[in-house]
């Protein structure tokens, strides 16, 4: 286990547990079709894990004209040269899946700790 990864999942697990019904709706293109997910949208945290991003001081609303804003978390991780396990990445990445895939944030982490 990593410092870094158990403070990502803890807030992860905490925002779930506020909003466990909350469904992450991506933004669309202007065809109405969907876009890709993003961390950060209108200057602040958009998904799950962008909240915990946001939350652990790893990005603030700057990161969303970067380049990594609209990547897998595993591409973030490897980019920014966090120190994430295996374990930790594969929980996190599950949970980013999940949540994509329009189901609510204490489904992605329930799905997650079962995966």
């Amino acid at each position: 286990m990593t410092e870094i990864g158990q403070k990502l999942i803890g807030i992860v697990r905490a925002k779930a547990a506020e909003n466990p019904e909350f469904v992450y709706v991506r933004p669309r293109y202007e065809d109405g079709r969907p876009g890709s997910c993003t961390y950060v949208r209108g200057a602040q945290p958009s998904c799950l894990i962008g909240h915990a991003l946001w939350d652990a001081d790893l990005i603030d609303s700057s990161f969303e004209q970067c380049g990594l804003n609209t990547v897998p978390i595993t591409v973030l991780v490897h980019d920014m040269h966090l120190e994430l396990d295996n374990l930790e990445l594969y929980w996190l990445s599950g949970v980013q899946s999940y949540q994509d895939d329009g189901r609510p944030w204490g489904a992605a982490v329930e799905w997650a700790d079962n995966a």
